[in-house]
């Protein structure tokens, strides 16, 4: 058995028990503002955490639009890019996650916690026409593009962000980019 079943599989009952936690909180309409107020006190935890102890610094934060559809097209480099964008953001962002992440317990409801959005490796024209319909209604998007080799690509390498949309859904978002050098600094 592999490392992440085995974790998989002690993490089940912990993974149950938050289903059903949060379809109670759902039933009773408070998953919502419960899940609000979590993700901007994890945000500012992480985000005073990242620039203390991490020394992160902020540059071009002026270049993503306060309101608006958005993609940031981050260089993805590890597990830490979603957590730190999103801490280091002037907006919430809602990440691009691997479908396969549905079948991790606790992970897929930090991923859902997050409002982070599942797509099949490979393309998914279902998945992109959603993340698109979230860009039109205002939200930000975060892209993990131009990935080292090591790493799980979503996007093929050195191609625009837009070029994965279906072509009536190209060039109607402003696109910021983002990169984290060696250094733990973000822009």
């Amino acid at each position: 058995m592999e490392k992440y079943e085995a974790l998989n599989k002690a993490l089940k009952p912990l993974d149950s028990a938050m289903d059903g936690a949060f379809a109670l909180m759902k039933k009773a309409k408070v998953y919502e503002p419960f899940k609000n107020a979590l993700y901007h006190a994890l945000r500012s935890n992480m985000q005073a955490n990242f620039k203390s102890k991490h020394k992160v610094k902020v540059f071009g934060a002026e270049n993503v639009p306060q309101e608006g559809g958005v993609i940031l097209a981050i260089n993805h480099q590890s597990w830490l890019d979603a957590q730190l964008v999103s801490a280091m953001s002037p907006r919430k962002v809602r990440f691009l996650a691997k479908s396969m992440f549905v079948d991790w317990p606790v992970l897929r409801q930090t991923i859902d916690l997050a409002d982070g959005i599942f797509i099949k490796r490979g393309g998914d024209e279902d998945g992109l026409r959603s993340v698109a319909e979230l860009l039109e209604s205002g939200d930000c998007a975060l892209f993990p593009w131009d990935c080292p080799a090591r790493v799980v690509r979503f996007l093929p390498r050195r191609t625009p962000v837009s070029s994965s949309f279906p072509s009536r859904d190209r060039n109607r978002w402003k696109c910021a980019s983002a990169s984290r050098s060696s250094t733990a600094s973000t822009t």
